[in-house]
């Protein structure tokens, strides 16, 4: 009988696995444009014939704040059966788009187009490409569901990136095709946590760890893409140290990815297994940088712990339309900012002179 009960569940559970998969909603991303500033996706989504509302991600996670850039969305078209819908804009949240499925319908076809912009100043993620990089965070072109949470949204993404350029990501790869890179299936919550960069100048190198890190540096040019043997030792140690205090990761992989450009260094941001990390071009070249900014990686680094293993109540948002709530800030940011200056001291980032002078000024988080 016990043995009944478990083929039981078992067959369940496939069967649970198997509406999952075929709920899924597809991710088709062609950034053979990035050069120019343009991201092109296609989303294809499993419905049913009626209204149906689509939201495009609005709280964005470690922003904490309503700071989705829909205002670079230049173009969204929805389909069905090959015949164009009509939608219609929430009246009091425009982040929400009204449509109705026609009958008969199984599927809803969306296309939409998102511009970088480019040359702006303050911290965006809309900074997201130059001639010869790419920084994708799939919020930027992901639109959704909101009936239902985050983390049970199945989304299948595909990247097709410009010809020659590499890629670092958390995200598992199933298959690469002549420039297509098709990923393993995750959740909506999981896709948004792992960014993409890419360009024609792409190096990584291992970071060690009881569960393994790796750098993924992308720069304007090969010069720049250049860390010197005792910069990788101190990113080595940043990831010992970090366990060390920690007591162990808690991802199975992780990469810290570095973009040095001059057009997308406006910008940094933890995730679970990655942290997506900007300085200028010559931003491994110029001491005065990694003085001013050398706890920048560390600091989102101490997130994976603090803030993504174990989020501050009010600051894990079902969906991103819901608001989260920042009376824990203070152990999200400012805890991860304390930790993030010792660690760029205790890997050498920082000297025991440069942490002591940043600390009677007064550190910038």
């Amino acid at each position: 009988m016990k043995a009944t009960r478990l083929l039981i569940i078992a067959v369940v559970m496939i069967q649970s696995v198997g509406i999952a998969w075929a709920q899924q909603t597809v991710l088709e991303v062609d950034a053979t444009r990035a050069p120019m500033g343009i991201l092109h996706a296609h989303l294809v989504f499993p419905v049913s014939p009626g209204p149906m509302k689509i939201a495009y991600p609005k709280w964005i996670p470690g922003e904490h704040a309503p700071t989705g850039p829909i205002n670079q969305v230049i173009r969204l078209v929805f389909t069905a059966g090959g015949q164009q819908l009509s939608w219609q804009r929430d009246e009091l949240e425009p982040f929400v788009f009204h449509l109705d499925v026609p009958g008969g319908m199984k599927k809803l076809e969306a296309d939409l187009d998102f511009a970088c912009e480019i040359d702006v100043e303050g911290f965006t993620v809309a900074v997201c490409s130059s001639q010869n990089e790419l920084v994708l965070n799939w919020n930027l072109v992901a639109i959704y569901s909101p009936s239902v949470a985050s983390d049970q949204n199945m989304f299948s993404a595909s990247l097709r990136l410009p010809k020659g350029w590499r890629f670092g990501t958390p995200l598992m790869v199933e298959r690469e095709d002549e420039g297509l890179i098709q990923f393993r299936p995750v959740s909506l919550k999981t896709l948004v946590d792992s960014p993409v960069i890419a360009g024609e100048h792409f190096l990584t190198f291992p970071l060690g760890g009881e569960n393994p890190a790796q750098m993924d540096l992308i720069a304007e040019d090969e010069q720049a893409l250049q860390p010197s043997a005792d910069q990788k030792i101190r990113f080595a140690k940043l990831v010992a140290e970090a366990e060390a205090l920690f007591a162990g990761s808690r991802y199975p992989l992780y990469h810290m990815q570095l973009s040095l450009g001059d057009q997308i260094n406006h910008y940094t941001l933890e995730h679970f297994e990655s942290s997506e990390n900007r300085l200028p071009n010559q931003g491994l070249k110029d001491p005065r940088v990694l003085l001013t900014s050398g706890s920048l990686m560390p600091h989102e680094y101490v997130h994976s712990w603090n803030g993504k293993y174990r989020p501050p109540v009010g600051l894990d948002n079902p969906t991103f339309l819901d608001p989260v709530h920042g009376s824990l800030l203070w152990v999200y940011e400012g805890l991860t900012d304390y930790l993030g200056n010792i660690l760029a001291a205790r890997s050498g980032i920082w000297t025991p002179e440069q942490f002591l002078a940043g600390h009677r000024r007064g550190f910038n988080g």
